[in-house]
């Protein structure tokens, strides 16, 4: 691919985040439940698409649609036994939490994750009950999404980055053309001041040469005989 195309494909991707989003939703929903319903029945493949679904808004509204895995996480919770590969939906959202939305909703959302697992490995641990088992589990889940975050973080982080440089460099930019509006301004003062001083002297001598010829010349005194 040659670089104009690059370049109009990532302008073109650019303009429509929210197109972005929900081919990544579809493939989300392609990969972890439409590939892999075999083993969940007709009550995954709609847990998996109601978990997928809010992914085209992970940027739009990252609040809303954390909100909205959050409630379908919940009813799984509760009326379903097995754990989804749609599950992964969660940590997509965390991420999503901490790069796109207000910080509150990113701190949130850690926290959510953080609850979440808990209630992940006690709810679909299917082994005999271990409590240091559920721990190491819960401990696995709570890496993934405290990883999650951080990269989400970190995104958000070097885009205010980003943003402050090119706010510099804005205000950089202005100061320059103040700075260049101002020296034109004292150049077109200094020739208005010289054309003054050149029209002046020219009124002076002119004024000058006029009283000289209104001035009667004096007749010559002849000497005596």
């Amino acid at each position: 691919m040659d670089p104009t195309a690059h370049e109009r494909l990532a302008a073109w991707l650019r303009r429509h985040p929210f197109a972005v989003d929900s081919a990544f939703a579809a493939l989300f929903f392609l990969f972890t439940t439409v590939l892999g319903a075999g083993y969940a029945g007709d009550a995954g493949v709609i847990l998996g698409l109601l978990l997928s679904i809010p992914l085209a808004w992970r940027r739009r509204s990252p609040v809303w649609a954390a909100a909205a895995v959050v409630v379908v996480s919940l009813i799984q919770l509760v009326g379903f036994s097995d754990l989804l590969g749609a599950n992964l939906a969660a940590l997509v959202m965390v991420y999503a939490l901490a790069a796109y939305a207000p910080r509150w909703a990113s701190k949130a959302g850690l926290v959510t994750g953080l609850v979440g697992s808990v209630l992940a490995a006690a709810t679909f641990y299917t082994g005999p009950y271990d409590p240091a088992s559920l721990v190491v589990i819960s401990g696995a889940i709570g890496v993934s999404v405290v990883a999650a975050w951080a990269l989400g973080d970190l995104r958000r982080n070097r885009v205010l980055r980003m943003a402050g440089l090119e706010e510099r460099a804005r205000l950089l930019e202005l100061e320059h053309e103040q700075e260049m509006r101002l020296a034109a301004q004292a150049e077109r003062a200094r020739i208005a001041r010289e054309m003054h001083d050149v029209v002046a002297h020219s009124l002076s001598v002119v004024i000058a040469q006029a009283d000289a010829a209104a001035t009667p010349a004096r007749p010559t005194r002849r000497p005596p005989p």
